[in-house]
């Protein structure tokens, strides 16, 4: 009898695997296959332009515009010159010359607002990336039509002060700036798409 339980002991001794032992390795085997199949196809999205980056673009563009570009102060982001924010949206680069503005404005609003850099603003063989549509908004309406440069400073016309191709129709990511132009509230709206 007890050779029976020693040659017994000995086969499951020299037994190589135990259903534990392999509901183990499967399961490790499941999940690493599992991460390499989610993470590693995402892995590289933050440093590609993708469909992400248009609120990012937009909300730079329009900070460029109403904090930088178009202010009478520097000291004072968000108020805006009256002459050089017309001039801008004109696109009368005469008008900013004579105003002393800090930017005369170009063919290219997205160059101008920085979202595509001048070689792409200027060379034909290298595809625009960003499309961009620039407005100054009354605050109080929501219609989305640009002001008359005349509602922003008497004797400066009724063109709208909007720049830049047409969005609609496109999937435009939107961002706004609420502005002062001499002591009344106005909103400057960035549409941009690619």
């Amino acid at each position: 009898m007890s050779d029976r339980l020693a040659s017994a002991a000995s086969r499951q001794c020299d037994r190589g695997q135990t259903t534990l032992d392999f509901a183990i390795g499967v399961s490790v085997f499941l999940l690493a296959v599992s991460f390499i199949v989610l993470f590693v196809p995402t892995m590289f999205d933050p440093f590609s332009l993708g469909d992400g980056a248009g609120p990012v673009v937009a909300e730079r563009s329009a900070t460029h515009l109403a904090d930088g570009l178009l202010v009478a102060d520097p000291g004072t982001p968000g108020t805006l010159d009256a002459g050089c924010t017309i001039a801008f949206f004109t696109a009368n680069s005469t008008a900013a010359t004579n105003e002393d503005c800090r930017v005369v404005p170009t063919d290219s609003l997205a160059r101008d607002v920085g979202a595509i850099s001048a070689e792409e603003a200027t060379d034909e063989d290298i595809p625009q990336r960003w499309r961009v549509n620039a407005s100054v908004q009354a605050l109080n309406e929501s219609n989305g039509v640009a002001v008359r440069a005349d509602d922003v400073q008497s004797g400066y016309g009724t063109n709208r002060l909007v720049r830049g191709p047409d969005s609609r129709g496109n999937n435009a990511d939107t961002y706004s700036k609420v502005v002062t132009i001499d002591e009344d509230r106005y909103r400057i709206v960035v549409r941009v798409w690619s």
